[in-house]
């Protein structure tokens, strides 16, 4: 039942309310004006104008009673909905966390195969491992990313290797030898 459905049958209930009581109120000021030889026929009014009150009430339980189960049993299947999504929501958190795992471990393997980094593989890595820890990830890609962050720049590694190839050149170099 919607909203106004249930607006009508308040002010329905209400409407009667007010009628039983503005009749109670109407019979209370004509019967103080009786003679007492009334006064059973004002017991029996007051016992029925009672009992009707009573039954009132009940009809109101028992519409509200029926109004509500439909009502629980959406608030059921939004409950069930939700928790599967929950469940979805973590299983999907689990596959985002190893797939970034698995990138960030890739991404430092290949960089120290070649013996360096660039700056966009810092920049992806780095960004994957924030993603990760915002995710609950663990401290293992923390030690990952340390010895990833020592790896050299590939413009520290390409002087590094000049360096070398200019000291293996000096070591190759013939030397005289006077006879």
């Amino acid at each position: 039942m919607d909203t106004s459905g249930i607006i009508g049958l308040v002010s329905a209930v209400v409407s009667a309310a007010v009628t039983t009581l503005v009749g109670i109120i109407i019979s209370r000021v004509v019967n103080r004006n009786l003679d007492k030889r009334f006064k059973k026929q004002d017991e029996l009014e007051e016992y029925q104008r009672n009992k009707q009150k009573e039954e009132h009430k009940a009809d109101i339980k028992v519409i509200v009673r029926e109004e509500l189960i439909p009502v629980r049993a959406d608030i059921r299947e939004v409950k069930d909905t939700q928790d599967k999504l929950e469940n979805q929501l973590t299983d999907i958190q689990r596959g985002t966390l190893s797939t970034l795992k698995n990138d960030i471990l890739n991404r430092y393997y290949e960089c120290d195969a070649k013996g360096h980094r660039t700056d966009y593989d810092y920049q992806a890595v780095h960004d994957s491992y924030e993603s990760y820890m915002n995710l609950g990830g663990n401290s293992f890609i923390s030690d990952v990313i340390d010895r990833f962050d020592k790896l050299p720049t590939k413009e520290e590694w390409v002087k590094k290797q000049k360096t070398k190839r200019t000291k293996a050149k000096k070591m190759v170099e013939p030397v005289e030898v006077q006879i």
